[in-house]
């Protein structure tokens, strides 16, 4: 219960009961993919931020990380995640993804790469939420009052790639 109470308190959505283990990081075998992104965040300090990162079916992120992570999965437990991305990205202008992207800090998007098993569902989700394929193209989106956000392609892992948020403002 424990560790129910701390994804909770993260703001994992939804929390779950059938989680791994805290000693999961040092298993390998079918855990490592998720080893490599884990052992990048805590080794650059991502993972003490008071940030929000988005992903796609990888609640075991949660253990391991201080950031506020939103699972994101079109069925089954993890479908709070879908259905906040889809209200608030669907038919979205550059505005209202700023705005949503401000609101809920999300700072970091874990994107799956092809090799990714789950990579199936990612592409039907990015079908329903553009702001999934902005990301993996590393646009740029700026609203009316100059505020500007890039995605930038920090690392790239055996079954995902992480991008960053970056914000700036734009003088006229």
């Amino acid at each position: 219960m424990q560790t129910v109470q701390r994804i909770h308190a993260k703001g994992l959505i939804p929390f779950y009961l059938n989680n791994l283990p805290e000693y999961a990081l040092r298993h390998s075998g079918e855990m490592h993919p998720y080893v490599q992104v884990i052992k990048f965040l805590k080794m650059t300090g991502i993972s003490s931020e008071n940030a929000g990162i988005v992903t796609i079916e990888f609640y075991p992120l949660a253990f391991f990380t201080n950031l506020k992570v939103y699972v994101v999965c079109p069925n089954g437990p993890w479908s709070e995640g879908w259905v906040l991305f889809l209200k608030n990205c669907e038919n979205s202008t550059d505005d209202k993804l700023i705005d949503f992207i401000l609101k809920e800090k999300l700072k970091y998007f874990l994107i799956p790469t092809e090799k990714n098993p789950r990579y199936y569902i990612y592409k039907l989700m990015r079908q329903k939420i553009p702001l999934f394929s902005l990301v993996e193209q590393q646009k740029t989106l700026q609203s009316i009052e100059g505020l500007r956000i890039k995605f930038i392609l920090l690392k790239k892992f055996e079954w995902y790639i992480l991008y960053k948020v970056e914000i700036s403002f734009i003088k006229e």
